[in-house]
C-alpha cells in the first residue's frame, strides 16, 4: 500500500492561526483523511515559511505541509484510514514522514498512533514527545508489556524546530515495532497486543497550550518496496489562499 496526497485544493500562505479557509488535505489516491479539529485553523496543508523558530523557515521538498496546532478544549487529529484493514499476518508495515516541532511545546505535543480493529481507545503503537531540555526532548512510548503499562523513554531524541525523518516498522501480529528518528532506530514493546492496524493517527496529545508540529514527505517510493507503506504525503498541488 502507498499513499501520497498531494492533491490538496487550496493552501494557506499565512502564520497560524489562518482563518481565511479550512485548507484540509485533499482525498488521497487510497484511503481516506479523517480531520477532527475545533476550528478550521487547527488542521491546515500550508505552505507558509517563517522564522525558523515558531514556523518552519523552508519546507524540505514541495512547497507544501500539515500543519497541526491543539485546540485546548478537543481533541485534534488528523487521522489516516486505510483502505482497507491489513490484517495478513506477517506482513510488515512501514510508516515514515518528516516532523517538525517548535522549541516552546507542552509535553505530548506531536503524538503518532497506529490503531486497529480495537478501536482508537487501544492503539497497538502509541508514541509522542517530551519536553526540551536545551535544544533536545525525549521520546516515550506506552508499554503495555509492563506489569503496569506506562510511558516510558525510548532514548531516542528529536530536535527543536528541525525536520527530522520518523520511521515505524511493525509486522501485523507482534507485540514489538521499529521507531526510527534520523536512522537511529529502537526495538520497543507495543502499547497493546499484536493484531492488524485499519488507521494512523496524528494527534495532538494534551490539553495543553503550544500543542503544535508539522508534517511532510519524505520522497520515499513506497510502492517499489517489499513492506507496505502508510504514508507519503506531499500535501503538494495546493492553491495558495484559495478556499
Amino acid at each position: 500500500f502507498y499513499d501520497d496526497f498531494e492533491f490538496a485544493p487550496a493552501v494557506s500562505t499565512n502564520a497560524y492561526p489562518d482563518t481565511s479557509g479550512d485548507y484540509d488535505p485533499a482525498i488521497p489516491s487510497s484511503g481516506a483523511w479523517s480531520i477532527q479539529e475545533t476550528g478550521p485553523s487547527n488542521i491546515q496543508v500550508a505552505a507558509y515559511c517563517g522564522d525558523g523558530t515558531n514556523d518552519p523557515a523552508a519546507t524540505p521538498q514541495g512547497t507544501n505541509y500539515l500543519r497541526i496546532v491543539r485546540h485546548m478544549a478537543a481533541v485534534t487529529e488528523a487521522v489516516l484510514a486505510l483502505p482497507s484493514t491489513q490484517s495478513t499476518a506477517g506482513d510488515e508495515i512501514h510508516l515514515e514522514m518528516l516532523v517538525w516541532i517548535p522549541r516552546n511545546i507542552s509535553w505530548g505535543a506531536f503524538q503518532l498512533q497506529l490503531v486497529g480493529s480495537e478501536g482508537s481507545g487501544y492503539p497497538r503503537i502509541n508514541v509522542l514527545v517530551d519536553t526540551t531540555a536545551a535544544n533536545l526532548g525525549n521520546v516515550l512510548a506506552y508499554d503495555a508489556s509492563l506489569s503496569t503499562p506506562r510511558w516510558v523513554d525510548t532514548s531516542l531524541d528529536w530536535s527543536v524546530s528541525t525536520w527530522q525523518k520518523w520511521e515505524i516498522d511493525y509486522v501485523i501480529g507482534a507485540d514489538t515495532f521499529v521507531l526510527g528518528i534520523d536512522g537511529v532506530k529502537r526495538t520497543l514493546n507495543g502499547s497493546y497486543a499484536g493484531g492488524d492496524i485499519k488507521e494512523v493517527r496524528f494527534r495532538g496529545g494534551t490539553a495543553n497550550a503550544n500543542i503544535q508540529y508539522r508534517l511532510d514527505a519524505t520522497g520515499y517510493a513506497g510502492e517499489h518496496q517489499a513492506s507496505l507503506t502508510l504514508f507519503r504525503d506531499g500535501f503538494e498541488h495546493g492553491t495558495a489562499d484559495s478556499a
